[in-house]
């Protein structure tokens, strides 16, 4: 259907150069300068749509403002904290969680190594 296909295609309009404006298709679809303003922390509470701006244009939250070059984005109060550099953003994640998994395992180990299992005799 046709509604599928746009959501198909969206990933791949998402990562268009940021100097493309196409605001005749702002009306109805979620354009990439429309979804980046939604990744500034001072603008986070606007550009909630995924797909269509049908919805923040009901509930006020559209904000069609184009980001400043020197805009970053990030989560606000993790911001500082996070890589602002595509390859490193990606790859965040992936070494939180493996550290978190480590964390646990030393747990784990450690509480094992204070609580041994009771021996059972084999009578």
């Amino acid at each position: 259907t046709t509604l599928s296909s746009i959501k198909n295609l969206q990933p791949a309009v998402h990562v268009v150069s940021r100097n493309v404006k196409l605001p005749w298709i702002e009306m109805v679809l979620v354009t990439p300068r429309l979804h980046r303003r939604h990744h500034v922390p001072s603008t986070t509470q606007n550009n909630f749509g995924g797909m269509f701006t049908v919805w923040d244009r009901a509930f006020g939250t559209l904000l069609r403002r184009d980001t400043a070059d020197g805009d970053r984005y990030g989560v606000p109060g993790e911001i500082d904290s996070y890589p602002q550099r595509f390859a490193k953003a990606v790859r965040q994640p992936v070494l939180q969680m493996r550290e978190l998994l480590h964390q646990r395992r030393r747990s784990s180990e450690l509480n094992t190594a204070q609580h041994p299992e009771p021996q059972t005799s084999g009578v």
